[in-house]
């Protein structure tokens, strides 16, 4: 990766249980693009670790700002299925920033419609 860029690991006992990717833009904020864990040994906060080292990263580099990346709108309730998330990364200091949204640009629609058809079927089958 460039400089730009980083991977970071958690390791428990010789075993991967946690991964990030760090991304900088410019000179001043630091984007945590993605990340994965494990249900196994999430008692020792892999995720908690992986985040500092992150926002240690982006501090030492010079940016002012740790972007977590998105969330909903309406997380901040506690019967919302991504609370959890939310409280994980509003308990690091942040706030909420709310833009407009993602959008779809359909290029062919056919095979647009039929993903969206098949993004479903696939849902209900699970």
């Amino acid at each position: 990766m460039s400089d730009d860029a980083r991977l970071y690991m958690a390791y428990y006992e010789g075993k991967a249980i946690a991964g990030t990717l760090a991304i900088k833009w410019g000179k001043n904020v630091m984007k945590y693009q993605y990340g994965a864990s494990s249900n196994a040994h999430r008692n020792v906060y892999p995720n908690y670790a992986l985040q500092w080292a992150m926002i240690k990263w982006g501090m030492d580099e010079g940016c002012k700002v740790y972007d977590f990346g998105g969330i909903s709108g309406d997380c901040q309730n506690p019967d919302n299925p991504h609370y959890g998330l939310w409280r994980f990364k509003h308990g690091f200091g942040g706030y909420m920033k709310e833009f407009v949204g993602e959008f779809d640009y359909v290029i062919n629609k056919p095979v647009y419609n039929l993903y969206n058809f098949g993004t479903k079927v696939l849902k209900k089958i699970r």
